[in-house]
């Protein structure tokens, strides 16, 4: 399975909470076996519909965006199709991994968003965070299109060259902006076209607050989950889907989009860049 490093934008529940995803076993795969410009990544939507995205929120963040934040943030992707909810609410909170090694995370089981201090090299100083998700190698193909299962996603925020604020400081990242772009990433969005109003928009200032999902943002994940994702991939039972995160028959790839401070974000499949373009909280 394949993890995917998107524009910073990538995820708990009460009494009677849906039961809640984790993954643990993975091999990761080369080369690439996917185009992330025209393939789709998804979860499965019959496992959305009895389980939520458990994401973990390491201490360090939580204590800059706030449970009031944080909830937002997940909230506006749950509330965009009708039939699912993507992520757990509450969510739980974890201890940071600040590590230097891409495969700490992807070895830890928890779906997890990071405070990283101690910055990947690989990754380069000028990248504001990742979205890393995983996805299974082996696609589903419909209409000519093929279709990956995503498997893990973790988001790593770069606080070694970067700061972010919650509450409009100069010269800093709006942080909820940043984490609600990467949470939608973490669901298969891509960026919005240029010149629509997105939190998924390829350009703006880094002292713009995106927060909240335009009519585009809700109408887009609405048709991919509600529409677009072919039938059969809604009906894959239970049984099989439990077994398939706790035991992955398949090969992992990796893919990351990683925005720097420059407003361009790369793409990389299983550490080979393959794309380069304009996005989101580019510095003035």
């Amino acid at each position: 399975m394949g993890k995917a490093i998107f524009f910073i934008l990538i995820f708990l529940f009460i009494s009677c909470r849906p039961e809640e995803i984790t993954q643990t076993n993975f091999n990761i795969r080369s080369p690439p076996p996917a185009n992330i410009d025209t393939d789709r990544f998804y979860w499965p939507k019959s496992q959305l519909q009895s389980a939520t995205l458990d994401i973990k929120v390491a201490t360090e963040i939580n204590a800059q965006m706030t449970s009031t934040l944080m909830d937002n943030a997940f909230n506006e992707w749950n509330l965009s199709v009708s039939s699912l909810n993507f992520y757990t609410i509450p969510y739980q909170t974890v201890a940071n991994i600040d590590s230097n090694n891409l495969s700490d995370y992807r070895n830890d089981i928890n779906f997890g968003i990071y405070k990283v201090t101690n910055w990947p090299s690989s990754l380069g100083s000028n990248a504001i965070a990742i979205t890393a998700n995983y996805y299974n190698t082996t696609p589903i193909i419909q209409n000519g299109l093929k279709y990956f299962k995503l498997t893990h996603s973790d988001i790593l925020v770069n606080y070694l060259n970067h700061s972010f604020t919650t509450t409009g400081e100069s010269g800093k990242f709006d942080l909820p902006s940043v984490l609600v772009h990467e949470i939608g990433h973490m669901i298969g969005m891509q960026h919005a076209p240029t010149g629509e109003n997105s939190v998924m928009r390829s350009t703006a200032r880094h002292i713009d607050i995106f927060r909240t999902l335009s009519a585009y943002d809700l109408q887009t994940a609405s048709n991919y989950y509600e529409t677009e994702i072919p039938h059969n991939l809604a009906l894959t039972t239970n049984a099989l889907l439990d077994n398939e995160w706790q035991n992955p028959v398949e090969e992992e790839a990796q893919v990351i989009f990683e925005l720097q401070n420059n407003g361009t974000c790369l793409h990389y499949l299983n550490h080979q860049l393959i794309h380069t373009h304009k996005i989101l909280f580019k510095k003035n």
